[in-house]
């Protein structure tokens, strides 16, 4: 086990620089200001969402805190499974995810560099469940 802690604090291929092309534009571009920004459009929609809806599920409203946990963690890796799957094989959800696939030298960071349309159609779902299904607000902060 200690062997594998190790190996994780180092990348794979030896030499790859800390602070790769593209690291600037990945960390501020992509992790703090698209995500921030975003993030208020996504918080937008659901709300939206809620107002038109008028009608929430509740299906886990009574649940406590520790029962809502694994739930969305669950049912969160499943969409985002699947979802990725798909965005592999639909040529049109192909365009939007590409983008995450640009980076050429892939380390911690190059996860974060998506499309926006990917960001919006890929968070509104995995978040909108959390609102309907009646959890509190935090869970959202919780999953994230």
């Amino acid at each position: 086990m200690g062997d594998d802690r190790a190996r994780a604090a180092v990348p794979l291929r030896q030499g790859q620089p800390l602070f790769r092309v593209g690291w600037f534009v990945d960390f501020f571009w992509y992790t703090l200001i698209q995500s921030y920004f975003l993030g208020l459009v996504i918080a937008a929609i659901i709300t939206w969402l809620d107002r038109k809806a008028g009608a929430r599920f509740h299906l886990v409203s009574g649940w406590p805190m520790w029962a809502m946990v694994p739930f969305f963690l669950v049912t969160h890796d499943f969409y985002i499974y699947n979802f990725h799957k798909l965005q592999h094989k639909v040529p049109l959800l192909w365009r939007t995810h590409e983008a995450h696939h640009s980076v050429k030298d892939v380390d911690w960071l190059a996860g974060s560099r998506s499309h926006v349309l990917e960001i919006l159609i890929n968070q509104t779902i995995e978040y909108a469940p959390i609102v309907i299904l009646g959890a509190p607000p935090e869970m959202a902060l919780i999953k994230a």
